[in-house]
């Protein structure tokens, strides 16, 4: 089990994806998986890729939760979420 991740059945998971070559994105749209479930992917080993589920032009390269889930990922300090 990671610290991240404290159920036996998490860890299983991570390592599954990992090891079957999986790639989880993040979604802006549903903002998932949330910041500690990313970290604990990313420690596993399983890329993880920006995705916003957009349908609308306008929201196009609109990624503040995937920014600040990605800047965690990169540092111990996370960013708020901006109001919008």
């Amino acid at each position: 089990m990671s610290p991240r991740c404290p159920t036996p059945d998490c860890a299983a998971w991570e390592r599954a994806l990992a090891r079957v070559g999986a790639v989880v994105e993040l979604n802006e749209k549903w903002r998932c998986p949330n910041r500690a479930a990313a970290m604990a992917l990313a420690a596993a080993g399983v890329p993880l890729v920006a995705g916003t589920d957009s349908h609308r032009a306008g929201n196009l390269g609109r990624r503040e939760f995937v920014r600040r889930v990605g800047h965690g990922l990169l540092t111990d300090d996370p960013i708020p979420m901006s109001k919008q």
